[in-house]
């Protein structure tokens, strides 16, 4: 991808990329960050896996398409308190 990724974006991991367990999977875009060594990455969520990973941005395609919102998140929260040495634990 040469564009900037967006929040909610649905993409396509290339299907000959390194990251074969993911390999031509569709996710949705939940965040993007600079990585080790300057790396563009991004945190794909894949719905049909059930699991969230973060890619080298270099190896998404997108769809041009958005999902809504509220086919991710359903509106619930959690607290998290975290101690002096950067752990941290759910607050019931």
């Amino acid at each position: 991808m040469t564009d900037a990724v967006r929040f909610l974006e649905e993409v396509r991991v290339h299907a000959l990329s390194e990251f074969v367990d993911y390999a031509g999977k569709c996710g949705v875009v939940l965040g993007s960050a600079t990585g080790f060594a300057g790396t563009a990455c991004v945190t794909v969520m894949f719905l049909e896996l059930g699991e969230v990973v973060i890619l080298p941005k270099a190896e998404l395609v997108s769809l041009g398409r958005f999902v809504d919102r509220k086919s991710i998140f359903d509106g619930t929260t959690m607290r998290i308190v975290v101690d002096e040495e950067g752990r941290g634990d759910l607050v019931d």
